[in-house]
């Protein structure tokens, strides 16, 4: 479980109109970060690397994977950024590699 001011470096976010951007892979195959645990949260929320999927920055991308995360696996095609609500707790799904947000609201009590 995450909440989407939990991470230790809390700079390293982009947050807009009190949104978090998160970082997924919602393609069949291989997970970004569900599949990099060394890095999980902090690969969740990179704002580095939100910015270069944003711009479709593929060079600004790998080149900060190899400076910070250098065994990151991923397929940068198939990133996208989705906005979670500041505060909400959530967590990163992930089932045959295909990553999915699941939102606290989302989530049945037993």
């Amino acid at each position: 479980m995450c909440t989407s001011n939990g991470v230790k470096d809390l700079t390293n976010k982009l947050i807009l109109d009190r949104r978090v951007a998160v970082i997924i892979s919602p393609g069949f195959g291989a997970g970004f970060a569900t599949w990099n645990r060394d890095y999980f949260e902090d690969l969740l929320f990179d704002k580095q690397l939100v910015l270069a999927i944003g711009s479709a920055d593929k060079e600004a991308f790998d080149k900060r994977i190899e400076e910070i995360y250098p065994d990151a696996y991923y397929h940068f095609e198939e990133l996208q950024v989705q906005w979670v609500p500041e505060g909400e707790l959530f967590y990163a799904d992930e089932y045959d590699g295909f990553e999915s947000i699941v939102h606290q609201s989302d989530m049945r009590r037993a």
